[in-house]
C-alpha cells in the first residue's frame, strides 16, 4: 500500500469522525432551543470542538506527509492553518481558503 492510499485512508476516516461530530452538534443544538437546556448547549460546545480537532489532524496529516513538515513552537497553529492556505505547486492544491 503506497503512502498515499494510508493518507486517503486517514483523511476518510477522519471526514467520517467530522460528519458525526456536526451531526451531533446540529442535533444538540437543536435539543437546546427547543428544550432550553443549557446542558444540550455545553455538549454542542463539544462536539463542536472534536469538528475543529478533526480538521487540525487532518491539516497536520497533510502538513507532514504531502508538505513534508508541520509547523511547531508557539504559533504553530496559526502557522499550520496559513500553511493550508497555501498552493503548493507540484505538490498540492491550496487546503483552505483564508478570508
Amino acid at each position: 500500500m503506497s503512502q498515499y492510499n494510508i493518507l486517503v485512508a486517514r483523511l476518510q476516516n477522519e471526514l467520517s469522525k467530522i460528519q458525526t461530530a456536526v451531526q451531533s452538534a446540529t442535533s444538540q443544538a437543536n435539543k437546546a432551543r427547543t428544550t432550553g437546556d443549557s446542558d444540550y448547549l455545553q455538549a454542542a460546545a463539544l462536539s463542536l470542538q472534536n469538528f475543529y480537532t478533526g480538521v487540525e489532524r487532518i491539516f497536520e496529516e497533510v502538513a507532514k506527509e504531502l508538505d513534508g513538515q508541520v509547523p511547531t513552537g508557539a504559533s504553530s497553529y496559526q502557522k499550520l492553518l496559513e500553511q493550508m492556505g497555501l498552493e503548493i505547486p507540484n505538490t498540492r492544491p491550496l487546503g483552505m481558503r483564508i478570508k
